[in-house]
C-alpha cells in the first residue's frame, strides 16, 4: 500500500508540475493566455493508467479505476482504488 500511496503522489506531482509548467509559459505571454490555459484544463478525467516505480526502478502496473479533478481556481482533487476493492471487501 505505501508504493501505491507514493506512487499516486508522485503521478500526481508529475502531473501538476506539467500544468503549472504551462500556466508559467502561458502567464510569461499574458493574462488572457493564463486564463485560456486554465480553462483548458479544469475538469474531470478519468483515470487512464495508474503505474508505480518500486525502490530498484521496477515498474508495476496497478488495477485501478479513479477520478480526478481540477477546478479554474487551480485546486485539484483526486479520488482511486483498486478496481477489485469491491470483491475483496465481500471476501
Amino acid at each position: 500500500m505505501k508504493n501505491v500511496c507514493v506512487a499516486a503522489l508522485f503521478g500526481l506531482s508529475i502531473l501538476g508540475a506539467v500544468i503549472l509548467f504551462s500556466l508559467g509559459k502561458a502567464e510569461a505571454q499574458n493574462q488572457s493566455s493564463l486564463e485560456a490555459a486554465v480553462a483548458q484544463f479544469a475538469g474531470n478525467y478519468e483515470l487512464v493508467k495508474f503505474v508505480s516505480f518500486r525502490g530498484n526502478g521496477e515498474v508495476v502496473e496497478n488495477d485501478y479505476v479513479g477520478r480526478l479533478m481540477y477546478d479554474t481556481d487551480g485546486n485539484m482533487a483526486a479520488q482511486a482504488m483498486p478496481r477489485d476493492l469491491p470483491q475483496r471487501a465481500r471476501e
